[in-house]
This record gives C-alpha cells, sequence and structure tokens, in this order.
C-alpha cells in the first residue's frame, strides 16, 4: 500500500494500476482451509490475502500469518487512493470499479470481524472449525445487518470492549491481538470501502452498516485507547 502511494505521488499510475490488479486475483475467495480431515478448521478467511508474494510474484510460505487484518485494512485503502490520483473521474471510477469485488470481499471480512462479545453475534454460535465471528458474516453476506439498538445499547453501557475488532494478526505478529493499530486501520478499510461504493453509486444495507461499525470503531479507539 505504502509502495503504492509514493509510485502515485511520482506519476507511476499504470504501474499501480497493474499491482492493484494482481493484488486482486490472489485475494481470497473462500475460506482457506488447514488442520486434520477428521478435524479441519478455517485458516484464512475470505476477503484476506496469505502474507506469501514476494514483490515479484512469487509465492513462499503459505501457512504464515494467514490473516493479518490491518493487510485487509491497508489493502481497500491502497484500492481507494489509488483512484484518486486518475486523470479524470472516469479513469478514477474505471480503476476503483476494477478492484470492487476486492474491496466488497474485504469490507465485509472487516465488518464482520468482531469481539466474541459484539451484540451481532448474539444468539448465535460458530460451526465447529470456523471462528467465534463467522456467524456475523454469514448475515452480512445474507443481506442482514447487526441490529442497530443493541449496538447503540453497548455504546450507552460503556461495553467498548464487545465493539472491538476480533482478534487477528497485526504488522507481522503471529500471535493474535487486538490494540489501537487493528481498529483504526479497520476503520480505515472500511470508510475507504463507503467512499469507494459512493463513486460507484453502489447503494445497499450493509455498505451502510460498513459505515456505522467505522463509527463505532472510532468511539471504541477514543474509548479504549486514548488517555
Amino acid at each position: 500500500a505504502f509502495f503504492n502511494l509514493a509510485l502515485d505521488v511520482a506519476g507511476n499510475f499504470d504501474e499501480v494500476t497493474r499491482h492493484q490488479a494482481f493484488l486482486a486475483s490472489v485475494q481470497n475467495r473462500e475460506p482457506v482451509w488447514g488442520g486434520s480431515e477428521d478435524a479441519p478448521f478455517m485458516v484464512s478467511p475470505p476477503g484476506a490475502w496469505f502474507m506469501n508474494f514476494y514483490a515479484d510474484g512469487q509465492e513462499s510460505t503459505d501457512f504464515l500469518n494467514t490473516f493479518e487484518i490491518d493487510q485487509v485494512g491497508l489493502a481497500l485503502w491502497s484500492f481507494w487512493a489509488h483512484g484518486t490520483f486518475a486523470p479524470n473521474e472516469n479513469v478514477q471510477r474505471d480503476v476503483v470499479a476494477a478492484s470492487w469485488s476486492s474491496i466488497e470481499q474485504g469490507a465485509r471480512l472487516l465488518a464482520a470481524c468482531v469481539d466474541e462479545e459484539h451484540p451481532a453475534l448474539t444468539g448465535s454460535e460458530a460451526a465447529e472449525g470456523y471462528p467465534v465471528w463467522w456467524p456475523a458474516y454469514e448475515q452480512l453476506a445474507a443481506g442482514t445487518v447487526p441490529d442497530a439498538d443493541a449496538r447503540w445499547n453497548a455504546m450507552a453501557a460503556g461495553s467498548w470492549e464487545s465493539l472491538r475488532p476480533c482478534t487477528a494478526n497485526e504488522d507481522d505478529n503471529p500471535i493474535s491481538t487486538v490494540s489501537l493499530y487493528s481498529t483504526h486501520v479497520t476503520r480505515l478499510g472500511l470508510l475507504a470501502a463507503v467512499r469507494a461504493a459512493e463513486l460507484l453509486c453502489i447503494e445497499s444495507d450493509e455498505i451502510t452498516y460498513w459505515k456505522e461499525r467505522a463509527d463505532e470503531l472510532g468511539a471504541v479507539a477514543f474509548s479504549l485507547y486514548w488517555d
């Protein structure tokens, strides 16, 4: 994402467009499974990327930091930010539209990947081998967004921990954690996805929820991490 920004600033717009197409092509579109035949488990969700590509596109190991939440947020921001360097609005829409499927997949993941106590998970239980937040993903994929009143009640009660992102790999850390960093980068990715949808005149209840979830995360950041 940062290399792309530098290249765009330097005027290498077409090079970044090609890089974005590569990133879109290697994003997970389905859950990636690991474990044994008797005890399979999801090692990387749809919308994420493996951290296993060198700069020339050659693959490295498959199972190292298989879901870096900040990687997803920064990728969505990069897809959106690249469009702002387009020479005109038509080209901007074209490059963002080319990445839209990846943006949508990534934003759905970021919006669904919530703390195990989040109101979206009340009364639900993930199937064996799936992460605890998976029911929220299934709801969003089906067009159902978490109840607004339940989320507002959690904020009113000061239950900020329950509104955090899920634990995941952060910035090369192999231990799953949640922090100010993942909270902000998740919010960044969701806001970038909302702006991309606005540019492309795409509307849905899910996209509206992306914005609401980003606002939740902003409140979480100030409430839990601001002294």
